[in-house]
């Protein structure tokens, strides 16, 4: 599957983002926060991005915990969401959408686990 290059729409940046905060600017001011404030240097979902004065929600596909990372844990969370253990809303349940579409499904579960034992998402 390709995923799309980052979608910014109603002030959330989603998208697949792997690795490092980096951003080159002339004048303007850039920063990534988590979502507690504290200023971050990985990209997690949940985390804000800061450019000047204004701040967009960060989604990292597959990241549902907003810990920066894709993994086993991750996959647990949308597991319980699928056998209903578990509740995700707002951009944590957008990450868990990795096929894009309108819920997290086993697809996405699949898909998460292809990406973690492989490095890409699959179809």
């Amino acid at each position: 599957m390709v995923l799309p290059h980052p979608v910014l729409s109603e002030q959330i940046l989603m998208g697949a983002f792997v690795g490092h905060a980096y951003f080159q600017t002339d004048d303007t001011t850039v920063t990534v926060t988590t979502a507690d404030g504290a200023e971050a240097a990985d990209i997690g979902t949940g985390y804000q991005l800061n450019v000047g004065e204004e701040s967009y929600t960060i989604v990292v596909l597959g990241d549902v915990n907003g810990d920066a990372a894709i993994d086993i844990f991750d996959l647990y969370i949308m597991l319980d969401y699928i056998n209903s253990a578990t509740t995700l809303t707002g951009v944590y349940l957008d990450a868990g959408c990795v096929c894009q579409n309108e819920d997290i499904d086993i697809f996405d579960f699949y898909s998460e686990l292809e990406y973690i034992n492989s490095g890409s998402f699959s179809e």
